[in-house]
């Protein structure tokens, strides 16, 4: 900060205010990766909204947060396209699993909480 300068934050008003989905693979055996499964959900909500919708949604599948054991985690998205990736869950089939969501929250901490409930 030269100059004594210091960067201008946006409003609250004006920032994203995301969601966070917490969802379980009904089905999941464990055989695929993190990276496989969040690449066919990207190609999926692409393929059902197109690229401009995924690109403002900005669907993240929160690695720390996914249990590969049981096939549970959280995706965070930008809070007016919830239903979409809810729909993109319902219409989509990743091998012989399907993704059911659980609870729609508004912080991470409470989306925690229905992962381990």
């Amino acid at each position: 900060m030269a100059g004594g300068k210091r960067i201008k934050l946006l409003p609250p008003t004006m920032r994203e205010k995301f969601r966070y989905i917490t969802f379980k693979i009904e089905g999941w055996d464990g055989s695929s990766s993190f990276e496989e499964f969040s690449s066919a959900f990207s190609r999926e909500f692409e393929r059902l909204f197109g690229s401009i919708t995924l690109g403002v949604a900005n669907p993240v599948m929160l690695r720390e947060n996914f249990n590969p054991e049981n096939g549970t985690g959280i995706i965070r998205v930008e809070r007016s396209h919830t239903d979409r990736v809810r729909a993109v869950f319902a219409a989509s089939r990743f091998g012989n699993a399907y993704i059911r969501s659980l609870r729609v929250s508004g912080s991470i901490r409470k989306a925690k909480m229905a992962m381990e409930e």
